[in-house]
């Protein structure tokens, strides 16, 4: 192995022949160390680049939202399991918003299924509902104890055929 001379301003390279280097192995090691040294300037010029085209990239990015509605969809699971219903959490929204779930059958007026909002997940499940006439459900976001406005209604059509699944036209 070669090392740099202790004390010097200028390094100059000195063999350690105690460690068996022969002076051809110290010489060809010390034009390796000066190529070496090129290498290590183009690779940290290039990295210097890419990182900065990543900045100015970020800069000049924006976030593009799509304009997202709740999304409520329900779903009739069954007489025995009711009806299941899931939202969405808006991206530019707290995690620890509460909601509140509304059924309104027919042309009556609607009944809160919660008693306190809601915060552990978006999504509920209706136990208590026979479908005998048409029905509609929607969410209204809560914050600071304030109502927000109503989702679009979701509505199922009275006698609606149990399924897990929901179907979506292509």
């Amino acid at each position: 192995m070669c090392f740099p001379a202790v004390g010097e301003a200028k390094p100059r390279y000195t063999c350690a022949h105690i460690m068996g280097q022969s002076t051809e192995l110290c010489k060809a090691s010390m034009k390796l160390n000066g190529e070496n040294q090129v290498m290590r300037f183009f690779n940290h010029f290039a990295i210097a680049l890419l990182l900065g085209a990543c900045l100015v990239e970020n800069v000049q990015a924006q976030r593009q939202a799509e304009k997202l509605d709740r999304g409520l969809i329900a779903l009739h699971q069954g007489e025995d399991i009711g009806v299941f219903l899931s939202w969405r959490l808006l991206g530019t929204e707290p995690l620890d918003l509460g909601f509140n779930v509304y059924r309104q059958i027919g042309s009556a007026t609607p009944l809160k299924l919660n008693n306190q909002p809601l915060t552990a997940g978006t999504n509920f499940i209706d136990r208590n509902t026979k479908l005998e006439e048409g029905t509609a459900y929607f969410v209204r976001a809560v914050q600071a104890g304030q109502e927000a406005e109503a989702s679009k209604p979701f509505n199922l059509n009275a006698s609606s055929a149990p399924r897990g699944y929901f179907s979506i036209p292509l």
